[in-house]
């Protein structure tokens, strides 16, 4: 059965009064402390109806409304009339479900005939007739549960999925996580980690090579195209690193208490002009040039005036020595020497090198130009009223962010519906005009995911999924003009795919992947061990970005915790958060006061 859903389905199949609630009540604490985050769909049975006759609710439907809401304080409720047949399906149950429902399983009461993976139950004790709620050989029974294993096993020695005992509900629940595992690992599409993603990532971005030539002020954060040599030398004379009195060592060496005659003075862009002769020196200020026949400067704190007399008295802890205190010409930058590498990213300090060079203009690879495009019939831009199902687009403006921090020129090709011809229409003119183009949205596996349909028609794709928590549906593709990134539709997962895979291929296409190792952009994201302040749970086998809130305690040692709800459509916590607690695919578990890894969003996040 397809679904616009990402989550896995387990349905639970038996005859009235087996005990399937008793059951599910007893599994859903036990899944939800191990970190499973669990919905649940109930098919009533008895002619059962959801509203009652009198209520408000029901005089309103009746009066046409379809669907219709109920808010309490506390929950909600959403009525919605079949629109198929008498007899509501369990399709039209998953299709009623919000798109961005944020779960780890969704289980499923009843339904014994749906097309869905699923545990049957059945109790031998007062079941005279022996009758099974499903054919043994349905291929969607994953597992049988019952009062009398043996015996069950015993009596279908054919059956080759295992049996459980009904009144066991943990070993049933630790039967579903491995179940998850590996129904996690299919419906990624791919069985690539994050490293693998990036490696391959990696071997298929190139950076570009067309250049143009810029006006210093005008290149901060670029990257430089060609090496700059430097012109002059820096500085280009010998000078002075302190305020005091520059003379020759020789004057002083073998003397308890020396003493010279000052004869004039050398500031910054006033030198002396004379030449010392022997028992001279003269008062100078840093940065002011060294006189000829001086190669030592005394600070004045070591020195004593008394008119053009001045003594000078050695510290007993650091005795006076030949070019204390004197900066030599060239010692900073050389002439010839390279001053910018081919490469090199254009930051303040480099600016100020070039600049005490004299470099004017300089020679820098041309930004990357990245299209992007949101996808969904959902979304509605700004300034426009939200019509029943809709939501505004905050991605386009999320991502419209990530572009200008990363320094590209920036295609907003606006919102296309679950339309395969637009979507085809625009990725194609995106190609045309772009380096990179990403859409975020319809990369799933729903009847309206036409993303990677169309990206299959156009191009290449590398890969489909990776094992990451949220955003494990990511595509990587190769089109004629450009390359594809297809990013979820739900925020943080584009937040998440971004920093950890767009990012770092738009470095590396910028120039900036000289000196490359595992990873991409030379460098791996900064990452600090800091003590996780609360307990929580994951499953095993991939990858996850929880959103926290990185601090320090009374000691100046990190610490972090949880930034709030972590679904992958509540973008409210990754506002409040500064940065991702990592988590590995081995991990099931933190508890207090463990070490964790963490990523700051900046390099000063506390």
């Amino acid at each position: 059965m397809k679904t616009n859903n990402s989550f896995p389905i387990l349905g639970f199949s038996a005859w009235s009064g087996i005990g399937k609630t008793t059951l599910l009540e007893q599994l859903i604490p036990l899944l939800l402390e191990a970190g499973i985050r669990v919905g649940l769909v109930k098919h009533a049975h008895h002619n059962f109806d959801i509203d009652k006759p009198g209520k408000d609710s029901y005089r309103l439907r009746q009066a046409g409304a379809n669907p219709v809401l109920i808010i309490s304080d506390r929950r909600l409720a959403f009525l919605q009339e079949s629109a198929t047949s008498n007899s509501v399906s369990l399709t039209d149950a998953l299709a009623a479900l919000p798109g961005n429902t944020d779960l780890d399983l969704l289980l499923v009461e009843g339904f014994k005939n749906a097309d869905i993976q699923k545990i049957a139950l059945y109790r031998d004790t007062g079941n005279p007739e022996k009758q099974l709620p499903v054919a043994l050989e349905d291929p969607n029974i994953i597992a049988w549960a019952c009062d009398k294993p043996t015996m069950f096993t015993e009596q279908h020695p054919e059956l080759s999925v295992p049996v459980l005992d009904i009144n066991q509900a943990p070993a049933i629940a630790a039967f579903i996580q491995q179940w998850m595992g590996a129904v996690d690992s299919f419906s990624c599409g791919s069985s690539l980690s994050l490293q693998a993603g990036l490696d391959l990532i990696h071997t298929t971005v190139a950076a570009l090579e067309d250049s143009q030539l810029l006006e210093l002020p005008e290149a901060l954060g670029r990257v430089l195209a060609a090496d700059i040599r430097a012109p002059i030398a820096v500085p280009a004379e010998d000078n002075s690193a302190m305020d005091g009195y520059a003379c020759n060592f020789s004057e002083l060496e073998n003397q308890t208490e020396p003493s010279l005659q000052l004869i004039g003075e050398s500031a910054c862009g006033q030198p002396f002009q004379g030449k010392l002769a022997a028992g001279q020196c003269v008062r100078i200020f840093t940065g002011g040039i060294l006189p000829d026949n001086c190669d030592t400067v005394i600070m004045q704190e070591h020195s004593h005036n008394s008119g053009n007399s001045i003594s000078f008295m050695e510290p007993p802890t650091r005795p006076f020595r030949r070019g204390q205190h004197v900066r030599l010409a060239g010692e900073d930058i050389s002439i010839g020497s390279v001053v910018g590498a081919k490469g090199e990213h254009l930051k303040p300090a480099l600016m100020g090198v070039l600049a005490s060079t004299g470099t004017m203009r300089v020679r820098v690879l041309r930004r990357p130009v990245v299209a992007f495009i949101t996808n969904g019939n959902e979304l509605t831009p700004l300034g426009t009223e939200l019509g029943p199902g809709q939501c505004h687009d905050s991605n386009r403006y999320t991502l419209r962010g990530l572009l200008q921090q990363a320094g590209v020129e920036i295609l907003d090709l606006g919102i296309v519906g679950d339309d395969p011809a637009a979507l085809e229409a625009a990725i194609k003119s995106a190609d045309a005009q772009a380096d990179m183009v990403i859409t975020t949205g319809g990369i799933s596996v729903g009847d309206a995911d036409f993303v990677k349909p169309v990206i299959k028609q156009l191009g290449e794709i590398v890969f489909s999924g990776l094992r990451i928590k949220p955003g494990h549906p990511v595509t990587f593709a190769k089109l004629d003009n450009s390359l594809f990134f297809g990013l979820p539709g739900n925020p943080v997962a584009v937040m998440v795919c971004f920093s950890q895979l767009v990012s770092p291929a738009i470095r590396y296409m910028s120039g900036l992947g000289s000196g490359l190792g595992s990873g991409l952009a030379g460098q791996p994201p900064l990452t600090l061990i800091a003590r996780s302040e609360e307990a929580f749970k994951k499953l095993p086998g991939r990858y996850e970005f929880v959103r926290g809130i990185l601090s320090t305690d009374t000691t100046g040692n990190y610490q972090v915790k949880r930034a709030g709800k972590q679904g992958s459509a509540i973008l409210s916590t990754m506002s409040r958060a500064n940065c991702f607690i990592l988590l590995d695919e081995t991990c099931t578990a933190i508890s207090p006061g463990q070490s964790v890894r963490v990523q700051p969003f900046s390099s000063n996040p506390c």
